[in-house]
Parts: structure tokens; sequence; C-alpha cells
């Protein structure tokens, strides 16, 4: 007797490693298609492809972070005038960090 057919995804799962999926019925199924593939090998690179996946994103996310926190200057610009434009930015970031601490404006007296 075959085990029951796996369950169908549910309507909140959006991708596929939500589903479950049942070996006996994976086996089954590579056998009747004639793939000549172990499951154990198919997990193996099913998981490897995951890995490298989440490998990637977290690759991108950190790159787009310290794009973001790295000044960006225009490029044709060299000499005195580029760090000006530096300046110009550090200043504004630092204005934007103030406004962020004191919201009313008022920077507390401390001696």
């Amino acid at each position: 007797m075959l085990p029951p057919p796996p369950p169908p995804p549910s309507p909140r799962s959006g991708s596929c490693k939500d589903q479950i999926i049942h070996i006996p019925s994976l086996a089954a199924a590579l056998v009747k298609l004639n793939i000549k593939i172990s499951v154990e090998d198919l997990m193996k690179a099913v998981h490897e492809e995951d890995e490298a996946r989440r490998a990637k994103l977290n690759e991108e996310a950190e790159r787009a972070l310290l794009s973001k926190l790295t000044p960006q200057p225009d490029e044709g610009v060299s000499g005195p005038a580029r760090s000006n434009l530096l300046a110009k930015e550090r200043r504004r970031r630092l204005m934007d960090l103030t406004r962020e601490e004191f919201p009313e404006g008022k920077v507390p007296k401390i001696f």
C-alpha cells in the first residue's frame, strides 16, 4: 500500500520551503519518471541551493547597507571641490543625527 499523497500547500505558504515532502512519495515519483537520482542526493542538492541563495541575499543586503552608509559624492569632482562635498555630506549626516536625538532642538547642558 502506498502512503497517502502529501497535503496540499496551505494558502499562506508562499514558497516551496514551507511545503512538506514525503520521502517515500518522492522516491516513488522519481522511479515513475525513470530518474536515476537517489533521494539523498536530491535533498543534498536542494539544501546546497538554498544555502547559496541565502548567502547571496545576505551579501546583497550587507552591500546595500554599506553603500547607503558611505557618502557618494559626484565621481567627476576631484581636489578641493571633492573634499568640500564630503564635508557637506558629513555635516548633513551630523545634523540628521542631532535632529533624531534632540527633536525639540534643545541640547541639555551637562555641566
